[in-house]
């Protein structure tokens, strides 16, 4: 059976051999070792070797208690010339179990969602999320990708550089000014039920859920050490489960400014996550009872993970689910609207109201309903 910490740490054989101490009467205590077995992983998880709790002492010196030692191929294949797994480990490549009834030792795995062969780098059915990533053939590995990253279940590759990092270790991505795709999304809305304030006071306290959306789901911010930390504030840090294969993102918050009229908080992204990117958020009060939030960002994407339209068609889905909330959370009549990724660069002193080149329209009449914050 495995044997768990805050992940899996080995597994416990009940009938395996041991040794047994008593201590000297009159102390009651029996000491058995040889049932469990800790294995050690690399950092994609896979597992290397694994030693039971017991020393033994082939010479004169006493030596770790070794039962398996594997070495594997990029994708996953053993390398028989570095392998001895006698004793029949469960986990192996990705840390996934290993299912030796049909193929052998070490040549399918069960990745819960798919199975997976090792030796021809490919899963044996097609990928449940095929249909949101066709840049990428429907039986692939970790999206190719099996240096930097693993799979986490046969549906989402996962960069493995920030798994097992903290927040504040992670390296800042930014874009290529030269060559990065700049975006600019706005909403105005009139007769908000919501004050500007109080607006205000729910993007600083929750963030999380006023961008979180159909595309990705926002986490409370969190100091460099991965601690909860109250509200949004300049050297914080977000962690966003994007919904793909570029799932485990990072961003850190940069940048807050608030005014009486005036909010605005920027994030740049961090190393794992799908893009080299800068975006703020900006709410106005323009007065009239009129509120308008807006969405400016700069962005190159991995081409390798997301090519450039169907990440940026992704991306457009997710701003538009975000605008929706804010609509939604004002409950006010939409007067402007404007979803269309801006073929020039907005200025960082855009005045309020101008879109400066990105398609704007008036919104039709959805119908409207009233969401509060956690």
């Amino acid at each position: 059976m495995p044997l768990y910490g805050s992940t899996r740490l080995g597994i416990l054989r009940p009938n395996a051999a041991q040794s047994t101490t008593a201590i000297t009467p009159p102390a009651v205590y029996t000491r058995s070792l040889g049932r469990k077995e800790y294995e050690l992983t690399d950092h994609l998880g896979n597992v290397r070797v694994s030693v039971s709790d017991r020393l033994v002492k082939p010479g004169s010196d006493w030596l770790n208690d070794v039962k398996t030692q594997t070495d594997y191929f990029p994708f996953g294949m053993q390398r028989e010339d570095r392998n001895d797994n006698v004793a029949g480990y469960r986990y192996g490549y990705n840390g996934k179990e290993n299912d030796n009834d049909v193929k052998g030792e070490g040549n399918q795995q069960d990745y819960g969602f798919r199975i997976y062969d090792p030796r021809i780098a490919r899963f044996l059915s097609v990928d449940p999320l095929t249909a949101g990533f066709p840049m990428l053939t429907p039986y692939q590995f970790a999206s190719n990708r099996p240096i930097d990253g693993v799979d986490l279940d046969g549906k989402e590759y996962d960069n493995f550089m920030s798994m097992f990092k903290k927040p504040g270790d992670l390296r800042i991505q930014l874009p290529n000014v030269q060559t990065a795709q700049r975006q600019h999304y706005s909403i105005t809305v009139a007769d908000s039920k919501k004050s500007f304030q109080n607006l205000k006071k729910d993007f600083i306290q929750s963030a999380d859920y006023m961008l979180s959306n159909d595309k990705a789901d926002f986490n409370k911010p969190v100091d460099g050490e991965g601690n909860p930390a109250g509200n949004l504030a300049a050297g914080k840090f977000v962690h966003i489960n994007i919904n793909g294969p570029q799932n485990d993102s990072w961003v850190k918050v940069v940048d807050i400014h608030e005014q009486m009229n005036y909010l605005s908080f920027t994030f740049v992204t961090l190393e794992g996550h799908v893009e080299a990117g800068r975006i703020t958020f900006r709410l106005y009060d323009l007065g009239d009872n009129k509120i308008q939030f807006t969405i400016n960002s700069i962005s190159d994407v991995d081409m390798t993970l997301a090519p450039e339209g169907t990440s940026r068609e992704k991306q457009r889905e997710s701003w538009r689910n975000v605008l929706e909330r804010f609509r939604d959370h004002t409950s006010g009549k939409v007067v402007q609207w404007s979803d269309q990724p801006s073929p020039v660069k907005p200025s960082d002193n855009l005045p309020a109201g101008q879109t400066n080149g990105s398609s704007s329209q008036t919104a039709p009449n959805w119908s409207v309903s009233e969401r509060k914050p956690d």
